[in-house]
């Protein structure tokens, strides 16, 4: 590559001091076919970017464009298996490049931020059923859930066992555990699956839609549930709720049971 000062030293050195082509080419170090090609250019080279070249997935932008715009999370293959049935020869790497460059204008990633609760705002409510029934006595057993709910500044919690998932007995185990934390919070909280199935069993109850929450304040139900998994051997339901309203050294701190 001949820069616009080599051009115009090569052309001097011919027209001024009559060198001969051999002689240039020792002088410059570059080859006799370029020391030519800039005899017999009459402007100084110009250099750019070049043009690109037609790439086989232009004809195809608009689809995938439109692909993305129904469902920003759609899998390269599924576009690659559209635009293909289209006509679409050209190779994986190419698309997948352009869809990871492209995608997060269709779907931005998700912003995220630390979610505070200031003390008495919150107490957030599980329920979950024992891996086995649950024994009641004179070699019977039950089917068992536990109501367990959490605060969400102190992380204190409380479990209640029930024998049902109906209303009633699900309110009874709430009133349990608030009762077990000793005050009443300004919010309850259940996740999106209990929510709809208290809503829809609460029948002629009148009371505000409970907000789903985060996922922050459940550490406390699984702490429990990992504990009474070992004490589901008890003989009775009395001994088992025993152990329950015994534990509270046995598992996280401020977790009651009732």
């Amino acid at each position: 590559m001949v820069q616009v000062q080599e051009w115009a030293e090569i052309r001097a050195m011919k027209a001024v001091k009559g060198l001969s082509i051999k002689e240039i080419a020792r002088r410059t170090g570059h080859s006799r076919n370029t020391i030519r090609a800039a005899l017999r250019s009459p402007e100084p080279p110009r250099y750019g970017p070049r043009a690109s070249r037609p790439s086989k997935l232009d004809p195809f932008k608009a689809k995938i464009h439109e692909l993305l715009g129904e469902d920003g999370a759609i899998p390269s293959q599924v576009i690659r298996d559209q635009i293909t049935a289209a006509g679409y020869g050209g190779g994986k790497t190419i698309l997948d490049d352009y869809v990871r460059e492209l995608r997060p204008v269709f779907a931005p990633p998700r912003t995220f931020q630390r979610t505070h609760y200031e003390p008495g705002e919150l107490v957030q409510f599980d329920l979950w059923e024992p891996s086995k029934p649950i024994p009641v006595g004179h070699g019977q057993t039950r089917r068992g859930w536990v109501v367990t709910c959490c605060s969400g500044y102190s992380r204190a919690g409380a479990g209640t066992l029930v024998f049902s998932k109906q209303a009633p007995d699900i309110l009874w185990g709430m009133s349990r555990c608030l009762a077990r934390l000793g005050a009443l919070p300004r919010k309850v909280v259940w996740d999106r699956e209990w929510r709809v199935r208290l809503r829809a069993q609460a029948g002629g109850l009148r009371h505000r839609p409970p907000r789903i929450s985060r996922p922050s304040t459940s550490s406390s139900s699984r702490y429990a549930r990992a504990n009474l998994r070992r004490w589901m051997r008890s003989p009775t339901v009395a001994c088992l709720r025993q152990r329950l309203r015994s534990s509270t050294a046995l598992t996280a701190p401020g977790l009651h049971f009732a």
